[in-house]
């Protein structure tokens, strides 16, 4: 059985009041060939977004909103499971090391 490729991130201050994130390179070296230029973020309340993947900077661009939205804060974490295609599922963990409560994202 393969197992969907995953990354955890660390947020520190500065993180949160830019638009980009850094990928890990260990990640990239194994999976970068296969991800497209842009991706989707899909989160578990039903909030998604896309941004672009910057191959040779190995950094996301065009994540001040997800920030925002969700009031991120340096110490806080951001789980990343790579689903294939441009899907990459998202989850929140706070400063105690568990998911937080997502906010209702309406849909219709």
């Amino acid at each position: 059985m393969e197992l969907n490729p995953k990354f955890v991130t660390l947020l520190r201050d500065a993180d949160c009041v830019c638009n980009e994130l850094v990928v890990p390179h260990s990640f990239c070296v194994k999976h970068c060939a296969k991800i497209p230029l842009t991706v989707k973020l899909s989160m578990r309340n039903g909030y998604e977004m896309w941004l672009d993947f910057d191959k040779k900077k190995e950094k996301f661009i065009g994540l001040y909103f997800l920030y925002s939205y969700f009031c991120l804060k340096g110490g806080q974490s951001l789980f990343f499971e790579y689903a294939g295609g441009f899907v990459f599922k998202v989850s929140i963990f706070g400063f105690d090391g568990s998911e937080i409560e997502y906010k209702h994202v309406c849909t219709g």
